[in-house]
């Protein structure tokens, strides 16, 4: 059988023996569990105008229903930075009634200029 300890008493007992974590450690634990995650990519290459559209569409939808922040689509750049993709997804996105906040172009460890975030909108109950 335990003895009779009050909390008090056993948390100075576990102060004592637990050793604090050092900022180090703690900064790594930080970035590790709470840094958010990638988003969902959806990458186009290869698709045509119509099948690339009907694919975007489905995938913004979809993540929208599952709660997803945001979007990475990748269009590629095209020949000469002139892509078709590239060209329409914006239009695409401003014309059709689906659930974005926001679109911009990738931060380049993301695509740059061959590829855009979409923001979407939060789900309303």
């Amino acid at each position: 059988m335990l003895p009779d300890i009050s909390d008090i008493e056993l948390w100075e007992r576990v102060k004592r023996t637990v050793t604090p974590l050092s900022k180090a450690v703690r900064a790594s634990l930080h970035r590790t569990w709470f840094m958010p995650a990638q988003p969902r990519r959806l990458d186009l290459h290869g698709y045509t105008v119509q099948e690339a559209y009907k694919h975007t569409l489905s995938e913004i939808q979809a993540s929208a229903r599952r709660g997803e922040k945001q979007l990475l689509i990748i269009t590629g750049k095209g020949v000469g930075g002139k892509g078709v993709l590239k060209r329409e997804l914006p239009l695409w996105l401003e014309t059709a009634r689906l659930p974005v906040a926001s679109v911009q172009q990738a931060p380049a460890k993301q695509g740059g200029e061959g590829a855009y975030i979409v923001k979407l909108k939060r789900r309303t109950k």
